[in-house]
Order: structure tokens, then sequence, then C-alpha cells
């Protein structure tokens, strides 16, 4: 979250977060050294419990409470912000999109490995924005 002084950083995502663990520490102790005076290591919250990005969200929103001057930044990548920025709008995250990584297409006259894996991707966020809505309908959003 941004408050327009400090930034509070918010890690998600438990595979992510337990090989990162150290590499947190590191980040909060690095965050608070470049802003002396302002920034603390303890800004650096760890959220390390979600499987999904419901459950990501959900927990998201269990810690964090902006206030109306802040802003929630959502990192994901691009195939990904779609489903993201529902579900953290549906526990009422307001959150501003920032990508972290899109996936360049290359059109070629034979099939390429890669192509599949982006078809597959494709498919997992397809399957994934459908949860949504029946997720939606029996109101666990």
């Amino acid at each position: 979250m941004y408050d327009g002084d400090i930034a509070s950083v918010l890690v998600t995502e438990q595979q992510i977060a337990e090989k990162t663990a150290e590499l947190a520490k590191q980040l909060g102790q690095d965050y608070a050294d470049r802003c002396p005076g302002n920034g603390r290591a303890s800004d650096l919250v760890l959220e390390n419990e979600s499987l999904n990005t419901y459950q990501n969200a959900r927990n998201v929103a269990s810690i964090v409470h902006p206030e109306r001057d802040e802003t929630l930044v959502l990192i994901t990548s691009a195939y990904h912000m779609r489903r993201s920025l529902l579900a953290f709008n549906a526990f009422g995250l307001g959150t501003q999109a920032f990508i972290s990584n899109v996936r360049q297409s290359k059109a070629t006259f034979f099939p390429r490995s890669h192509g599949f894996v982006d078809a597959e991707t494709a498919l997992h966020e397809l399957i994934g924005l459908a949860r949504f809505r029946v997720y939606q309908r029996v109101g666990l959003y």
C-alpha cells in the first residue's frame, strides 16, 4: 500500500513465500536502509498461507485495510491480471494493476512447444474466471 509517504509491501502466495522468506527478510532490511527515518523492516508483511488467487485475495483483505488515501498495488503477470483484479475487487480491495511480465506470441508455420504452454496457461485462466463466477454465485465472494 502507498499512502503518499512510505509504502508497505505485502508478499503473497505460499509457494513463493516459502522459498523467499529469507529474501523477504533481506528486502525488508534493504527497504529500511534505503528509507532512513521513515522505512521499517516491519513494513514488509509476509502472507504465506494462500494456495490460490481466491485465498490470496481473502487473506490480503484480512491483513490490509486501505484508508481512503492509500493505494493497493497488485503486481502479477499479464495473463493472470484479469482474474486477480476480479478477486481482489470482490473482497473490497480497490487495486491498481501493475503487470510484471507479458508473454510475447510469435506466429510460425509449425507448432512450437511454447505455444502449447501458452495454450495451457490461457485455458487455466479461462477456467479460473469461470470458477470465479461460480464462487460469486454461491456467495464465496
